[in-house]
């Protein structure tokens, strides 16, 4: 007969747990101490955005990936600025760069060169690379970006889907959004584009909604196109006939309402709902026109003070 030892369970027990106590203990290091997988392998303790040659992209405080630069350069990409050398009334910025994570995966940014890298941080690659990219600082609707092809061709593509998507082909040489903001995005139902040739407004689907105008597009609502040419402004609707007979030194559409100068320098405020004229002032200084809402009421300022409340 054979006696069974009962204490070798037991013993047996004690030395896994002695061996495994230690590599616990070891492993948990490693891990804190920036090793295994590149997600976790997170040295950047004060989860700065640029770190020992690679930039990190964080997520509620939570690595997601990573890029190793090439150069010295290497960062966000900066909004490029076209719009300065057109009239169209688009939103002014104060941030240069293009610095967001998009739809919890992308990133524009630039490394070697002046080219713009759109990056995939979860896949960690170049999905694409292109002369320019703007989303006016504060960022488009539906994270829509105009993007700008190395030939100086401009297209707009939606990223807030699993694949990228182009909705409006490298056909313009200029693409422009109107400074209307909500919530903190610029609206982007519709985008002023230019072929070289002619001017439009397209929507995001890439279908025009006006006809093609000879002089620069600078300013629009649901149914009238404000154009500039030789400092002159006109306005027409959408199927291009002339909606008032003559030519302004400015005009500005605030909700309802035309804000006209004409050529004697007299400021009148035009009701588009019934077609009337009202308050007619002599303004010195045609720059100094600001239109501001207060307390849903519209306030225009010029020449230094508050001159007219509708």
């Amino acid at each position: 007969m054979r006696i069974r030892n009962k204490n070798v369970p037991s013993i047996v027990y004690i030395s896994l747990l002695a061996l495994l106590v230690p590599i616990t203990i070891f492993s948990t290091y490693l891990h804190f101490a920036g090793y295994g997988t590149d997600v976790y392998r997170d040295k950047n303790v004060n989860k700065e955005f640029k770190y020992d040659g690679k930039l990190y992209f964080y997520e509620d405080g939570i690595l997601i990936g990573t890029y190793t630069c090439k150069s010295e350069n290497c960062d966000y990409a900066s909004n490029y600025d076209d719009d300065v050398n057109y009239d169209l009334k688009y939103h002014k910025y104060e941030n240069k760069k293009v610095d967001k994570i998009i739809n919890n995966r992308y990133a524009f940014i630039v490394d070697e060169g002046d080219l713009v890298i759109l990056y995939d941080i979860l896949e960690g690659i170049n999905i694409a690379t292109y002369g320019g990219v703007k989303n006016y600082g504060i960022g488009i609707e539906n994270d829509n970006y105009i993007v700008k092809l190395e030939d100086n061709s401009w297209g707009v593509i939606d990223l807030s889907k699993e694949i990228p998507e182009l909705i409006i082909p490298f056909s313009y040489s200029y693409i422009g959004l109107l400074d209307l903001v909500i919530d903190n995005k610029i609206v982007a139902d519709n985008y002023v584009v230019f072929d070289g040739v002619y001017w439009k407004i397209v929507n995001n689907k890439h279908v025009n909604i006006t006809t093609t105008f000879s002089n620069n597009i600078v300013n629009y609502d649901s149914n009238l196109v404000v154009t500039k040419s030789n400092n002159l402004y006109s306005i027409y609707d959408y199927r291009g006939n002339k909606y008032l007979p003559n030519d302004y030194l400015y005009i500005d559409i605030v909700d309802k309402y035309l804000i006209l100068v004409d050529s004697t320098n007299n400021l009148v405020v035009y009701n588009t709902s019934d077609n009337i004229y009202s308050s007619n002032y002599i303004i010195n200084d045609i720059n100094s026109i600001e239109t501001k809402f207060n307390d849903e009421k519209i306030e225009i300022y010029f020449d230094g003070n508050l001159q007219i409340t509708i």
